[in-house]
């Protein structure tokens, strides 16, 4: 199914998307979206999909139970955010 209608599903039912077996949880807030392994731990946040995996047809809905982030572990990564876009490039 197409992104859209895989993330409205996966909110209805309380889970996560997945394509090329890796998970990934939709949010409103700063880790936008977190990709998570098949344990259910959170591999990394701020994920921005491609043109390629935006127009993909073959995402799917999954039940995976994730470990979803603390208030805590949201702000240390909008305080690493904004710490990196600080730094002069080389």
């Amino acid at each position: 199914m197409d992104i859209r209608s895989a993330i409205i599903q996966a909110k209805k039912f309380g889970g996560v998307i997945k394509r090329d077996g890796t998970y990934f949880y939709p949010t409103d807030d700063f880790g936008r979206t977190i990709i998570y392994n098949e344990d259910g731990k959170i591999i990394s946040p701020g994920w921005e999909p491609c043109l390629e995996e935006l127009i993909a047809s073959d995402w799917e809905v999954s039940l995976l139970k994730i470990k979803k982030p603390t208030k805590t572990e949201l702000s240390k990564w909008r305080k690493e955010l904004i710490e990196n876009l600080k730094k002069k490039p080389n």
